[in-house]
């Protein structure tokens, strides 16, 4: 009986696992305290018709203290951001960096990376990306 519930809860842990994975790889990776607010969407078929269906986007992004965005892919999704308050610690594979009030840095398509905000004030970024038009509605 113990065997069968021992089991029953690594498959459920395995399954939460595989659907975390799958969510980050969706381009949903997991968020703490975290609140964005759209500004504004140029698509781009008028202008640059070989990005027809893609679209830059601009968007502010609040992290609370202690919060931030778990590893996530931006895989066909390149951004720049610009860090308008606080200060956040961004993870790349076994580096990390901060970045300040003032500062500004961006993220290749093929970056994969995290977001913390370890400061007691709430961060504030800027960040344009480059997204599928219905990614920026």
């Amino acid at each position: 009986m113990l065997e069968r519930i021992l089991r029953s809860k690594v498959i459920t842990l395995a399954l939460l696992a595989a659907c975390a994975a799958a969510a980050q790889q969706a381009g949903q990776p997991a968020t703490r305290g975290v609140t964005g607010k759209p500004l504004t969407t140029l698509e781009f078929a008028d202008d640059l018709p070989n990005l027809a269906g893609q679209a830059m986007r601009m968007r502010r992004v609040e992290i609370a203290p202690g919060g931030g965005v778990d590893t996530h892919s931006h895989r066909g999704r390149p951004a720049v951001l610009y860090i308008v308050t606080g200060s956040i610690v961004e993870r790349r594979g076994g580096a990390q960096r901060t970045y300040s009030a003032g500062d500004s840095y961006a993220i290749g398509g093929d970056t994969t990376h995290a977001i913390d905000n370890p400061g007691a004030a709430p961060a504030i970024y800027i960040e344009v990306d480059i997204v599928p038009v219905a990614a920026a509605r």
